[in-house]
């Protein structure tokens, strides 16, 4: 009687144990999504019940050049993560892929359909850009862009191109988008 007696307090202590840690993880976790989401803007669309996740930094319009992340997480799906590259000028490149060097290895990106790099033009300016669903590739070449060192960009057009340097603000902004769609559960499966 007395075994069983001490078994059962052993077994109740185990699940106040058990329950105290869970609590601490859970903490945990919340803390992490909020040091991973401080950083970022949030906007929500009531269409499509989705709220998007942009880094504070990141352009809000098509005219600046740039290479960023964001993410949108619907009301009852997981995080699905983007990437838009923007090319803001005078001059038209009529851009068909773009390469990327990072730390003197290099990535491509093409077209996967033709028309999947858009363009615009107006007040005495041009854009192109792309924005596509996040594969396991692109995962791979965002995460090289945001941890390297030496990155730069050439916008490789169908005569001409044009080269720019990724700089520490887009690396951090591509960090912290990266950091918040992952601590918001997000994964990458294709």
């Amino acid at each position: 009687e007395k075994l069983a007696k001490q078994k059962e307090l052993e077994i109740k202590n185990l699940a106040k144990q058990k329950k105290k840690e869970e609590i601490a993880r859970k903490k945990e976790e919340e803390k992490k999504l909020a040091n991973a989401t401080r950083n970022m803007r949030k906007k929500y669309d009531d269409i499509s019940e989705t709220t998007w996740y942009r880094d504070k930094t990141s352009p809000r319009y098509s005219n600046y050049n740039g290479f960023f992340g964001y993410f949108g997480k619907s009301n009852t799906g997981s995080p699905f993560l983007r990437l838009r590259i923007q090319y803001a000028s005078d001059d038209w490149l009529f851009i068909e892929k773009y390469i990327i060097k990072v730390d003197g290895i290099t990535y491509e990106i093409e077209e996967a359909k033709y028309g999947e790099i858009e363009k615009d033009n107006g007040s005495g300016g041009i854009w192109e850009w792309l924005d596509r669903s996040v594969t396991k590739k692109e995962f791979e070449i965002m995460k090289a862009v945001a941890n390297g060192k030496s990155v730069k960009i050439r916008f490789n057009g169908k005569q001409y191109y044009k080269d720019k340097t990724i700089n520490s603000t887009q690396k951090r902004a591509l960090r912290n988008v990266i950091d918040a769609f992952e601590a918001m559960g997000g994964k990458i499966y294709y």
